[in-house]
């Protein structure tokens, strides 16, 4: 990932530099990244900290945050492309179309990918969604429904030891697909037992 954000830097590319950050921040579908306005993630010439839309798949209300890093290289992107509050944030080259199309994201992936020698067959615009998830999981060494406890309200100490036993059988299986799912049903089977003792 940070390669290719320095192949994009050192490139001056202001535009995909700023739709690669946001795709990692927002972690959007594709169809929702190409169709954000500016007017999305701006206000009063200020780019937000936290922004929200509704999906066009689902029609729910997502919230995601933009960090400092990515902020700044939407207000760049804004700036030199002369961007008013109600155009697309990514507009398209072709008149026909007013803003990027999903394809032509999916493309620029590739691109991406293939710009610092992996496969660029084994990655898409979904990658970009899961890039901070997995940032996220290897840094806290987690499993991101542990934060469940926050609502769940329970004692500290069944918090911890629940947590405990989660983390116990993750690092005893393998992290792949099917682990995970696994790890969840005895999470969610779990967290039922808590909250119903």
């Amino acid at each position: 990932m940070w390669s290719i954000r320095a192949r994009l830097e050192i490139a001056n590319n202001t535009k995909e530099l700023a739709l690669f950050n946001l795709a990692i921040d927002s972690k959007l579908r594709g169809c929702d990244l190409a169709a954000l306005k500016v007017l999305d993630v701006m206000r009063a010439g200020e780019i937000l900290t936290r922004a929200s839309i509704v999906q066009q798949k689902t029609g729910t209300p997502v919230m995601f945050e933009i960090i400092a890093h990515t902020r700044q290289s939407l207000l760049e992107w804004i700036t030199l492309a002369n961007l008013k509050y109600d155009d697309y944030l990514f507009p398209s080259r072709k008149h026909a179309v007013p803003h990027l199309g999903t394809r032509a994201y999916d493309r620029i992936v590739h691109k991406w990918v293939s710009s610092i020698g992996l496969e660029s067959s084994l990655y898409g615009t979904h990658s970009m969604r899961r890039t901070k998830v997995s940032i996220l999981y290897k840094r806290d060494k987690t499993y991101a429904p542990f934060s469940f406890y926050s609502i769940i309200r329970k004692s500290k100490a069944q918090c911890v030891i629940l947590v405990s036993i989660c983390r116990m059988r993750l690092s005893l299986l393998k992290t792949s697909t099917y682990s995970l799912i696994i790890l969840t049903l005895l999470f969610i089977k779990n967290t039922v037992n808590i909250i119903l003792s």
